[in-house]
């Protein structure tokens, strides 16, 4: 009878299908269409994933820097034991903290490993750490074997909790935050990819790593070099709206070789070839099912728990002000920019803009230590940030600019057809449909006022679809 009705409800779906199929034409959906179709956000939290997005937004936001969650390895949401030991170091000076938190480290693993030991054996727990290590294992896919395995390949591992760090990050977003989302806006990507930096960075606008990744989107330079300029005096790696532009591009890319979002997402710890390899090997495109495979880990530890690790981050970033009450975003950042048209050394151009060098250099990431030591000079046309309280009046003076300039890489992540060609031309920019003359002197990190000033057209008028516009 089960039978049969499965036959009856396949007939009538077949049937269904065949005439939707006569009344529509059959439509080509390309990467590009699922990008700006979507009517909900593509970062759901999958049920599969929820006890690993949990145990991530503890490490977040409960857990502080001397907290130690021993849990295991391939499967983090087994928690075996928290040690909390801030009220035991904190007499001790930091080197002495460090040391005895390693010591503790290993004697933790130590400790599950005996009980994992004894466990295998048919043991019964008794004691209330037994009965935690007991009941995470529970959360662990496999027999009687997967306490041996535990122990033989290394999978218990400690993580310390980061609750201080990442709530100086969440208030350290506000300052570039608005300006990243408007760049992934205006390239028709989800909002929710400039929450990576969490993750990657913390939001350290001079974070660099030991392999030596550098700036909020941490690139490696071989990376860096397709989309920007990264040399001994510049490094755009760290300016924050160059790599936020470069990063876009990444992920768009990623997005079209890779098919979904988690995956693109992914590919940014494990590189897009490296995730396609492993996709086809596994024969899985789901990155639910590939992180919660129950015998397969085709990635490593950062690179399985990269897209979980992202989720928690979105829903903290969503949640921050009840996870961190008090906390206060920094303001967005305020400033002006103009083009050098002479170059100078950074102590000069601060002292000629009444600025601190230092101050100076903080809005200006990108360029190298040198400068600002007075042994390098900004280059000739490279576009300078400076405060708002920096009156325009001095800024004319001070970048000698007579006639419009061409700009450097600093305003793109590579150069578009209309700014090739002779350098004495201006550049020019046709407007797209919503776009607005602020939001393209945003993105010319220019003014309003500029742009039509070039353009000899009202400050108050709308941009018109279509139409081409000078830009300095």
């Amino acid at each position: 009878m089960r039978l049969s009705g499965l036959t009856v409800r396949f007939g009538l779906w077949f049937v269904i299908s065949v005439v939707c199929a006569i009344a529509q034409p059959i439509s080509q959906v390309t990467a590009e269409d699922r990008i700006h179709s979507r009517s909900k956000s593509p970062f759901e939290t999958p049920p599969q994933l929820r006890a690993r997005v949990d145990f991530w937004k503890d490490v977040f936001t409960r857990y502080g820097k001397f907290d130690l969650i021993v849990h295991h390895r391939m499967f983090p949401q087994a928690v075996f034991h928290v040690e909390r030991l801030e009220y035991i170091v904190e007499a001790m000076s930091p080197a002495d903290q460090e040391r005895f938190v390693a010591f503790q480290e290993a004697a933790l693993k130590r400790d599950v490993a005996e009980v994992l030991r004894f466990l295998e054996r048919g043991g019964k727990p008794f004691s209330r750490f037994e009965q935690r290590i007991d009941q995470a294992m529970k959360l662990v896919p496999g027999g009687p074997e997967k306490f041996s395995r535990a122990i033989q390949d290394d999978l218990i591992r400690v993580q310390r909790g980061i609750r201080e760090r990442h709530q100086e990050a969440v208030r350290r977003a506000g300052r570039y935050l608005p300006y990243i989302e408007d760049i992934f806006y205006r390239e028709g990507l989800p909002i929710e990819l400039t929450r990576i930096p969490f993750i990657e960075s913390s939001f350290d606008y001079e974070a660099t790593s030991s392999v030596g990744a550098a700036g909020i989107w941490q690139f490696m330079k071989g990376t860096a070099r397709s989309y920007m300029t990264v040399n001994s005096l510049i490094d755009e790696r760290r300016d924050p709206f160059i790599a936020s532009r470069a990063a876009a591009k990444y992920l768009r890319e990623a997005y079209f070789r890779l098919g979904s979002w988690p995956l693109a997402i992914v590919s940014y710890n494990h590189g897009v070839a490296g995730v396609a390899k492993k996709v086809s090997q596994l024969g899985l495109d789901d990155m639910a099912e590939i992180v919660e495979h129950p015998t397969q880990r085709p990635f490593g530890f950062a690179s399985t728990n990269f897209y979980p690790e992202f989720l928690a981050a979105l829903e903290i970033y969503n949640e921050r002000h009840s996870l961190f009450p008090g906390l206060e975003d920094e303001p967005a950042l305020s400033f002006r920019s103009f083009e050098l048209s002479t170059a100078q050394t950074g102590p000069a151009l601060a002292r000629r803009l009444g600025v601190p060098v230092a101050q100076l250099a903080s809005l200006n990431l990108a360029l190298n230590s040198a400068v600002w030591r007075g042994q390098a000079q900004v280059p000739r046309g490279y576009r300078i940030f400076v405060p708002t309280q920096v009156a325009p009046e001095t800024i004319s003076f001070v970048s000698y600019e007579k006639t419009p300039q061409r700009t450097t890489s600093r305003n793109a992540v590579r150069p578009t057809p209309a700014n090739k060609g002779n350098s004495a031309s201006p550049r020019v920019h046709r407007v797209r449909p919503g776009e607005s003359l602020s939001g393209i002197a945003a993105r010319y990190k220019t003014s309003v006022s500029r742009l039509c000033a070039i353009n000899k057209c009202q400050k108050n008028r709308q941009a018109v679809s279509g139409e081409i516009l000078k830009v300095p």
